[in-house]
């Protein structure tokens, strides 16, 4: 390998980290520090978190924080404002088997976040495990989302391993209303590339 191809090679290495949020939805802290140090040690787009530990990742000078709500599930969530003006994008991670049943259930507190974070200056992301859905409840709860004003959609909790086929399936159905971040399985740089190349804006994982 010539030192062209070491650049190049390089390079691809650092932006595909730059599209990644590194996450961690441990409800115990005491497993935090392990991430801590490896969000440090690599060019990561976004710390990801349940909001209870936002407040933990900033004293330890990670300022890129995506705060999540509403895991573990409860159809009653309150972002903390503190934990919020530390962050850069609330994630509402939302039970499909709600949006199954009664889709348009979640506008009103999809709408009330979107508006809170927002004021603050902070991008929202919607999350369901869409994978899991039929396409008339995707396509509904997509249209609830551009009607929310919501940022970017997230592709599930992890749940399902996605492949790079997927995602231009997903794009035809969002066109360019809303970034998508791609989750499900991703443990390498490669397969975090091919999801990037297929039209995924950025990556979530806990193990790359």
């Amino acid at each position: 390998m010539n030192q062209k191809q070491i650049i190049n090679e390089i390079s691809t290495y650092f932006d595909i980290y730059n599209k990644i949020d590194l996450t961690f939805v441990d409800t115990d802290i005491n497993k935090i520090q392990y991430y801590i140090y490896k969000f440090k040690d690599h060019e990561y787009n976004s710390f990801c978190t349940l909001q209870q530990h936002v407040q933990k990742v900033y004293e330890d000078g990670i300022k890129n924080i995506t705060m999540i709500v509403g895991y573990p599930f409860s159809s009653k969530i309150k972002i903390d404002h503190n934990a919020l003006i530390k962050s850069d994008t609330v994630e509402f991670w939302i039970e499909s088997s709600r949006i199954y049943r009664n889709p348009k259930s979640i506008f009103k507190p999809l709408r009330r976040l979107v508006i809170k974070s927002h004021a603050n200056g902070v991008k929202f992301r919607a999350v369901t495990e869409l994978k899991s859905l039929p396409i008339e409840n995707i396509k509904e709860f997509l249209t609830i989302c551009k009607d929310a004003n919501v940022d970017s959609i997230q592709t599930g909790y992890g749940l399902t391993t996605l492949n790079d086929s997927w995602i231009p399936e997903l794009k035809s159905k969002i066109g360019n209303d809303f970034e998508i971040k791609a989750v499900g399985g991703i443990n390498s740089l490669e397969h975090a590339e091919k999801l990037i190349k297929a039209g995924a804006d950025l990556i979530g994982s806990s193990t790359i």
